[in-house]
């Protein structure tokens, strides 16, 4: 199961998990970035397959996967300027096939 999902800090490296929806910006033309951080008590690995709900047509792609340690992965998201706003769902899949979801932990802007 996702315990918790947070904004991650490339600069600082760090991780800040919490209850609230992590907020990602949509670029005004073009591409960009956004970085979480999710948690696991069961522990998550990056070989697992973490994708974002959306429109039928999925718009926002995990473009990289970074194992931090204590059962938690940094997430890199790329989001084009056309990616729809609001609550999105992060599914976790294990290589069993067993999912898990963190419904409305991520807010596109």
């Amino acid at each position: 199961n996702i315990a918790a999902i947070g904004a991650y800090s490339v600069a600082a490296g760090s991780c800040t998990l919490s209850g609230s929806p992590v907020l990602i910006q949509r670029p005004a033309t073009g591409n960009g970035s956004g970085d979480l951080c999710v948690f696991s008590v069961s522990g998550l690995s990056s070989s697992y397959t973490f994708t974002v709900s959306g429109p039928p047509a999925p718009d926002i792609t995990i473009i990289n996967r970074e194992p931090l340690g204590l059962g938690i992965v940094h997430l890199t998201l790329l989001v084009p300027a056309t990616a729809a706003t609001g609550p999105r769902t992060l599914f976790v899949t294990n290589p069993a096939g067993d999912e898990a979801a963190g419904s409305g932990s991520i807010e596109v802007q």
